[in-house]
């Protein structure tokens, strides 16, 4: 599923919309992995992603085609939930420890830091010690704010063939 990310500030590009992506599908603490996964058992894979650069946000699942409908019905209602601010406290913070554990993580991967020197450069962001401490101070408010802005735009379902 691939969703437009309607004219969003670029703090909320930065910061809100991070987290949003967190908790939505990004990682097995998410919404997505949660419902769709677990309590349904629709998929083997689900996950979120952000492409700031081109206001998209792309929802995968790996799923068999026969419960399409109802894997699109579930995730919509959970994207529904999140611009209605129907996640938790607990949700944010587990979303907030996740990305400043993978900040940590920068320093034991060469090529991380490389793609974080070039992030800064090219397209302007602050330091990652500055973005930690500005993404500690995001509220539910603001990511309530982003998820509205998120369209679903454009489902499709790959098949394999013979």
């Amino acid at each position: 599923i691939a969703c437009t990310l309607n004219k969003l500030t670029e703090y909320e590009r930065n910061y809100p919309l991070v987290l949003a992506n967190i908790i939505l599908g990004g990682g097995p603490d998410s919404k997505l992995f949660k419902e769709v996964r677990e309590k349904h058992s629709l998929c083997y894979t689900i996950h979120s992603i952000s492409n700031k650069l081109d206001n998209v946000l792309i929802i995968s699942a790996g799923i068999n085609k026969n419960n399409f409908d109802k894997t699109v019905d579930i995730i919509t209602e959970n994207v529904n939930s999140m611009k209605k601010g129907k996640f938790t406290d607990q949700d944010i913070k587990i979303a907030k420890e996740f990305y400043h554990t993978s900040a940590e993580e920068l320093e034991e991967n060469e090529n991380r830091i490389i793609n974080e020197y070039l992030y800064e450069e090219i397209l302007g962001l602050e330091s990652i010690e500055e973005r930690v401490k500005k993404m500690s101070k995001v509220t539910k408010h603001q990511i309530t704010k982003v998820c509205k802005k998120i369209g679903m735009d454009t489902v499709f379902l790959l098949e394999g063939g013979k």
